[in-house]
């Protein structure tokens, strides 16, 4: 195996991280559908974020670096919102936990050199 198909082979942790990343984007979606509880707002809200983890993994998937600052900037703001104005602030550990475990994966070296790779494609 050469060195351009190394480069060119998607890191399993990504492959794992974009299929969570869908996944839980479905679940959210199908779980918003059965629930009337929640205000519609809240919905609203939930909703785009599923959309935008669907635009972050599929442009991660094609290997453009903006799907993962995508991720990472909308979690952050998530985040924030939800310490803002979440009663329990403990049922937010779990997410930082995964959104943790998500950056620690996304900022290795061998996702960073997977990202730099296309760019040194399309230079040569």
């Amino acid at each position: 195996m050469n060195a351009v198909n190394v480069l060119r082979r998607r890191p399993i942790s990504l492959g794992i991280i974009t299929f969570l990343m869908l996944w839980s984007s479905v679940v959210l979606a199908l779980d918003l559908l059965a629930q009337d509880a929640l205000p519609t707002s809240l919905r609203y809200t939930m909703f785009c974020g599923g959309i935008i983890n669907v635009v972050a993994a599929v442009a991660m998937l094609k290997r453009l670096n903006w799907g993962r600052l995508l991720y990472v900037g909308w979690s952050v703001a998530a985040g924030a919102i939800g310490l803002a104005f979440a009663p329990d602030k403990a049922a937010l550990l779990p997410g930082l936990a995964v959104f943790a475990i998500f950056l620690f994966f996304l900022f290795r070296p061998s996702i960073n050199t997977y990202f730099r790779s296309l760019n040194a494609a399309n230079d040569a």
